[in-house]
Parts: structure tokens; C-alpha cells; sequence
């Protein structure tokens, strides 16, 4: 059914054909929900649901940005709604725990890591050279242009880089309301020239024209774009929030930068792309993240618990 990405009108006529289609269903079926808006509706819809289970993908309530007032008013929405479910799926341990604290009982909370598909061969691996780039340097940004994104700092990076590296270039992959903000600041500052604006593509199709992806978001549970760089072998710089620690925390630390200072994050890529032995470590880990964070580990995970739910 088409829909739109955050709240609109349409959505009770969307409710409207999810309730008719799950009347007239027979035998024994289920709904996973998957982020806010669908967690929404699949409560909405519950009396028609005979099992159902819910993955965030990142509570809103977990916003550093919010006021405690608009905080605590999230946070009784989202105890509300994700209450109806089954499961809950937590992508990550923070996720998890935050669910807990939200009054979810664990009993109900599942901890399933979100999963890639590994490239089907080896030339879908970028060719990375340890030894410093002779060619111009180049950063990417992968996601939605949304406040939780964070990407004007990422153009603020790219503004630090470019003044130690003049060559600096930077592709940015996604849309989103900051478009139109992103294009003034680049203007502003004199960096509409050094960026490709590529919109919503595939991560695939623009991993090779990267020599590091900067991820810069407020919050996150476990952003897929951190997978599918490790997935490619593409190095990462990252602010610190949920998501960056449950990808890299454990293979790949270093890549963190405990604050949002775009100083710090373009000295951090600097040091990745212009350091032999950091780019040699940068891939080993990135290679063991790959391996760890699998699909087919977190398909036989979510089998089993629809299986699970389905018997009951």
C-alpha cells in the first residue's frame, strides 16, 4: 500500500484496507511492525491481529535533542503502543534496555541483531589500498537528510577537512525536509562544488566512489548503513550513540568519536585515510563485523520467534 514516511491523513485509509485485508484472512498469521509509524498502526489494528510483534529501530524517546518534557511525552506514547505487542525486537543492547525501563517486560523483548547479505563475490568489495590516497579525498554520508541523521554536521566536517585537504570531496547519498538547508549551508560556505548530491540510491551503488563514510547521528538503535559499510569494506568514522556502539563497539572502537565536534570527526577520517596502519585496522574490523552481523543469522532468529508465536 503506498504510504508516506511520517504521520499523514492517508494513514487512516491505509488502517482502513489493513483492517478489511486481516478480517477476511484465515488459518494462522502474524504482524511484525517494523519503526514508529508502522508500530502505530499495527496497534491500531490489533483486536483484528491474532499475533504480533514490533521492532523500533530506534526509539524516539532516546533523542539526545529532546526536552525532558517532550521526553516524558514520547516516552508514554511509546510505552502505550509497543504494550499491545506480542515481541518486542531489539536490535541492539541499548534498545533493549531502553525498552525495560520504557515498563516493557523482558519476557516479551527479544534481542535480534539487524543482518546484511554479504556481497555475492569479491568485486563487490571495494579494491582498498593501506597506503596513503593519491587521488582526491573523498567522504560519504549515507541517510535519510532528517534531523536524527544529523547531516549538517556532516557538512561541517567536510568543511574542516577541506581546510587541511583542498582536494576534499564528498558524495552524499539520501533525501529528505534538510535538503533544501544542506544546499544553503553548502553555498554558504563554499562547498557546493566539492559535493555530488546522489539522492535516494542503494548504498551499493556508491560505496566505490567513497573513501569513508562519516556517520553523524544523534540517535540510532542499529543503522544499517554501518552494516553495509563494513559489508563493502568501506571505512567509518562515527559520532557516538547507540546504534555506532552496537556495530563497532566491539571489532572497531577506535572509529568512534565520543562527542558531535566536526573537528574531532575530520581529524578521525584524516588520520584513517593518511594512515597506513590505521586503514589496515579499520579493515580488519570492519571484515569481522561483516562476518558477525549476518542475514542469515538474523533470519533463523525471527523464524523462530514467528514459529513461536504462531504455536502459541
Amino acid at each position: 500500500l503506498p504510504m508516506r514516511r511520517g504521520p499523514h491523513w492517508s494513514d487512516a485509509l491505509v488502517a482502513a484496507k489493513l483492517r478489511a485485508y486481516f478480517r477476511k484472512s484465515s488459518g494462522p498469521f502474524l504482524l511484525h511492525a517494523h519503526s514508529t509509524k508502522a508500530g502505530l498502526l499495527g496497534a491500531a489494528l490489533r483486536p483484528w491481529i491474532p499475533k504480533s510483534l514490533y521492532t523500533p529501530h530506534a526509539y524516539r524517546s532516546v533523542d539526545p535533542t529532546l526536552s525532558p518534557l517532550k521526553r516524558k511525552m514520547i516516552q508514554t506514547v511509546e510505552q502505550t503502543f509497543t504494550n499491545t505487542y506480542d515481541r518486542v525486537i531489539a536490535v541492539a543492547p541499548a534498545e533493549y534496555h531502553h525498552a525495560i525501563k520504557l515498563g516493557i517486560s523482558p519476557e516479551r523483548i527479544r534481542h535480534i541483531p539487524n543482518g546484511i547479505q554479504a556481497p555475492e563475490n569479491d568485486m563487490d568489495l571495494r579494491a582498498v589500498s593501506t597506503n596513503p590516497s593519491h587521488k582526491k579525498l573523498t567522504l560519504g554520508f549515507v541517510g535519510r537528510l532528517a534531523s536524527q541523521k544529523n547531516p549538517l554536521l556532516f557538512l561541517e566536517v567536510l568543511r574542516e577537512v577541506a581546510i587541511l585537504r583542498p582536494d576534499a570531496r564528498a558524495v552524499v547519498v539520501g533525501d529528505g525536509p534538510l535538503k533544501t538547508e544542506m544546499h544553503a549551508y553548502a553555498e554558504r560556505f563554499q562547498l557546493h562544488h566539492r559535493i555530488d548530491w546522489r539522492g535516494a540510491v542503494p548504498f551499493a551503488s556508491a560505496h566505490h566512489d567513497m573513501d569513508i563514510q562519516v556517520h553523524t547521528s544523534h540517535y540510532e538503535a542499529m543503522p544499517y548503513t554501518l552494516v553495509e559499510s563494513a559489508a563493502y569494506r568501506l571505512p567509518v568514522v562515527s559520532t557516538k550513540n547507540d546504534g555506532s556502539v552496537a556495530v563497532l563497539g566491539r571489532y572497531l572502537p577506535e572509529a568512534i568519536v565520543d562527542s558531535f565536534d566536526a573537528k574531532a570527526l575530520a581529524e578521525r577520517a584524516l588520520s584513517v585515510c593518511s594512515n597506513s596502519e590505521d586503514m589496515t585496522r579499520q579493515i580488519e574490523g570492519l571484515q569481522k563485523i561483516a562476518e558477525h552481523f549476518s542475514m542469515d543469522r538474523m533470519i533463523a532468529a525471527l523464524e523462530q520467534e514467528y514459529e513461536s508465536l504462531i504455536s502459541l
